[in-house]
C-alpha cells in the first residue's frame, strides 16, 4: 500500500515538473518569436497589381498578369501581413503613359509615388523589379449575341417534342473589350441531358463559357428551356389527284386516281389534320 502511494507520488511530480518544462519553453518560444518580429528585416515580395480610377471606358487586358517584385524593410511586425495570401498594389491610371491606341505604361522613375502610397509609414522600399510595366487596354463594348442550346433528348416511346425549344432570353447582352467580344458571334449553353421524357419540360441551365471569354460581363448566365411534350401517332387519309389545266382538245387519264398520305402529329392536333 505504501509502495503505490509512494509511485503515486513519484509519477505526480513528473508531471508537474513535464508541465513546467512545456509551459517554460512555451514561454521562451513566444518571446522569441517577438523578438524576432521586434526586429528590422528586409524581405522581397511578389506584388499583384490593380489599377485604380481607371475611365470607365477602358477594360484592361493584361493587368491580372503583372506583378512588381518589392523589397521591403521593415520591422517584423509591419512584414508580419504578406505573409497572408500575396499581397498586392493599387497603381493610379493617371500615372501611366499612353504610347499606342492601347498601350500605357508604368515607369518607376515617374510612378514611385504611386508604389509607395500603397505602404505603410516604417516601411522602405529597397527595390523594385522590374522597373517597367507594360499595360494593354481596350474600349468596353456591348453587343447582343444569340444563344444556342446543346441538348441530348430520350423521349418515352411515343412522345415526343410539339416545336422547338422556347430560350429565356433568346439572346444575351455581352459587355468586355471589342478585340474580344466583336469575335464572339453565339453563346452555347452547357448540354441538356433528360431521359424518358413524357411531360412538358421547364429546366434552367447555364451558359458554356470557355476561359477565354469568363472574365466578361453577361446580363445572364442562366437560361431558362421551355418545350411543350405530348404523345405523336401517325395516321393517314386519302387525297385525290386532279389534273388542272389540260387543253380542252385533250382527255387524260391517270393511275392511281388517289395517293395515300401518312402523317405524323401530336394527338392535340390529330382531328385538326
Amino acid at each position: 500500500m505504501v509502495k503505490k502511494i509512494r509511485n503515486r507520488i513519484a509519477l505526480s511530480i513528473k508531471s508537474r515538473r513535464l508541465n513546467v518544462f512545456l509551459l517554460f519553453f512555451l514561454i521562451a518560444s513566444v518571446v522569441l518569436i517577438l523578438y524576432k518580429l521586434s526586429k528590422v528585416q528586409t524581405k522581397t515580395y511578389s506584388f499583384k497589381i490593380h489599377t485604380i480610377h481607371t475611365p470607365k471606358e477602358l477594360v484592361g487586358l493584361n493587368v491580372d498578369s503583372l506583378k512588381l517584385d518589392i523589397t521591403v524593410k521593415a520591422t517584423g511586425y509591419k512584414l508580419l501581413k504578406y505573409y497572408f495570401g500575396q499581397p498586392s498594389i493599387n497603381l493610379e491610371f493617371d500615372n501611366l503613359v499612353k504610347q499606342g491606341d492601347s498601350v500605357y505604361v508604368w515607369n518607376k522613375g515617374s510612378g514611385l509615388s504611386s508604389v509607395n502610397d500603397n505602404f505603410e509609414l516604417g516601411e522602405e522600399i529597397q527595390a523594385i523589379s522590374p522597373e517597367k510595366l507594360t499595360f494593354l487596354y481596350d474600349v468596353n463594348t456591348v453587343s447582343k449575341v444569340p444563344v444556342k442550346l446543346n441538348h441530348k433528348l430520350g423521349f418515352t416511346q411515343g412522345y415526343d417534342l410539339v416545336s422547338y425549344f422556347e430560350l429565356s432570353p433568346d439572346s444575351v447582352t455581352v459587355i468586355g473589350p471589342e478585340s474580344v467580344v466583336s469575335h464572339i458571334k453565339q453563346l452555347q449553353t452547357d448540354t441538356l441531358v433528360l431521359e424518358n421524357v413524357n411531360a412538358d419540360i421547364s429546366k434552367k441551365i447555364n451558359l458554356f463559357l470557355p476561359d477565354s471569354i469568363k472574365k466578361l460581363k453577361f446580363s445572364t448566365k442562366t437560361i431558362e428551356v421551355i418545350g411543350k411534350v405530348d404523345k405523336f401517332t401517325e395516321g393517314t387519309f386519302k387525297v385525290p389527284i386532279m389534273v388542272k389545266n389540260v387543253p380542252e382538245n385533250y382527255s387524260l387519264s391517270i393511275f392511281p386516281k388517289e395517293i395515300t398520305i401518312t402523317f405524323y402529329t401530336n394527338l392535340s392536333n390529330f382531328n385538326k389534320v
